[in-house]
């Protein structure tokens, strides 16, 4: 891909490089036992670390960094976000 003079990075130019690394990292939490993290749950997730649009290699560092308790954390307030009327603690 010629993405080498891009100013701004964007992630969804980006995903065909990306993705692979996603499924890298979901393949390693799957072999710690948590056999339902996805890809696109891992690119989400290393989305959610940016308030401002990263740099490409902030973004690899995002993802190659992650780890399984960073990644539960989101896993678990995206999920209320989406349930807000759930109380039950």
């Amino acid at each position: 891909m010629e993405h080498a003079l891009d100013p701004v990075f964007d992630w969804d130019s980006y995903l065909p490089d990306l993705l692979p690394l996603c499924e890298a990292k979901a393949e390693e939490f799957r072999s710690l036992g948590y056999h339902a993290v996805t890809a696109d749950e891992v690119l989400g997730c290393a989305r959610s670390m940016f308030r401002e649009t990263p740099m490409l290699h902030q973004a690899v560092a995002a993802i190659l960094g992650l780890n399984i308790g960073r990644f539960m954390s989101h896993a678990t307030v995206s999920a209320w976000r989406r349930n807000p009327g759930n109380d039950s603690v």
